[in-house]
């Protein structure tokens, strides 16, 4: 169903809500930025044109591209939300102990309110914001509100581990090649208590269709991140994922038509689904193959699972 008009509202959490114009309920989808911060300028880089901000960041766009398609839509500011109307105060401005508690009343909220009124709920995270989803979902035993299980996950580039958090300073030293303090701190928390960072994400505990994408050649994680480990861990514990890999000369339908077939020979319990984009990946650039086809999957997922 795509209805196109859309109008905003204010949500109780920071962040930028989109609801279809057509009669509802409707399903959701929560969406998790990454580490440029809930009004997007938390870094930036000297001598480049600054990020979009506001409901011009790519998150906010998305979610208005969502709402477009029949979901109610919610780009939720988890840190760096001042600049946003009536959250001036809100806590935290750093990417430091953000508790996923608080996500997840999000989450519970977005389920329970009567623009959705407990139809299934998803989450789209990308970057930071995909690790994120990932933890709160394979956490999710520990989190004390059945409502803020998700539905479906959809992680663009997550990490395979529990990634240390960005302070400020962290993140001036990014934006100016300056040296990067090495003091880590924990990015997430559940009820206070820090998440042990450099710990590998369990997603064998995650018991929802999920859908993860990256690129080989990812630029910003660089090193670091070995999102193929998320695979490994999950095959060892007995469980099936699909994996593609599509390259910028490949057809992205015919890999859609691919995915469809082997999906539907599954059973739900164990659609678990990895594209490995065989370039950059994190931010492809506009119209190649991988930006059409990020896209292409994620409405797809949406549709069969929270429809």
């Amino acid at each position: 169903m795509e209805v196109s008009q859309i109008r905003s509202e204010q949500p109780p959490y920071p962040g930028y809500l989109y609801v279809p114009e057509t009669p509802g309920p409707h399903p959701g989808i929560l969406l998790l930025h990454g580490s440029e911060g809930g009004y997007g300028n938390f870094w930036s880089i000297p001598g480049e044109p600054p990020f979009p901000v506001g409901e011009a960041k790519s998150t906010a766009k998305m979610a208005r591209h969502f709402a477009s398609l029949g979901f109610v839509a919610y780009s939720y500011s988890y840190f760096h939300a001042d600049n946003i109307k009536g959250f001036s105060h809100y806590p935290p401005g750093e990417l430091v102990n953000i508790d996923i508690q608080d996500t997840a009343a999000a989450l519970a909220w977005l389920k329970s309110s009567p623009y959705v009124e407990g139809r299934p709920v998803g989450i789209w995270g990308g970057s930071r914001g995909a690790e994120q989803a990932l933890i709160l979902a394979s956490m999710a035993t520990q989190i004390n509100n059945f409502n803020a299980y998700p539905d479906v996950i959809i992680a663009k580039s997550p990490s395979d581990f529990v990634f240390p958090g960005l302070s400020q300073e962290g993140a001036d030293a990014l934006s100016t090649g300056a040296t990067f303090p090495e003091n880590y701190c924990s990015a997430w928390s559940l009820n206070g208590n820090p998440i042990e960072i450099f710990s590998p994400i369990e997603i064998e505990k995650i018991e929802t269709p999920t859908l993860i994408t990256y690129g080989a050649e990812d630029e910003i994680w660089g090193p670091h991140v070995d999102v193929k480990k998320l695979e490994h861990r999950l095959n060892a514990s007995g469980r099936r994922a699909l994996h593609f890999n599509l390259s910028n000369n490949d057809d992205p339908k015919k890999l859609m038509d691919t995915i469809i077939r082997e999906l539907s020979e599954e059973s739900p319990a164990s659609h678990t689904v990895f594209i490995r984009f065989l370039d950059e990946g994190h931010n492809p650039r506009p119209n190649t193959n991988s930006s059409v086809f990020q896209l292409m999957i994620a409405e797809f997922f949406l549709k069969k699972y929270l429809h």
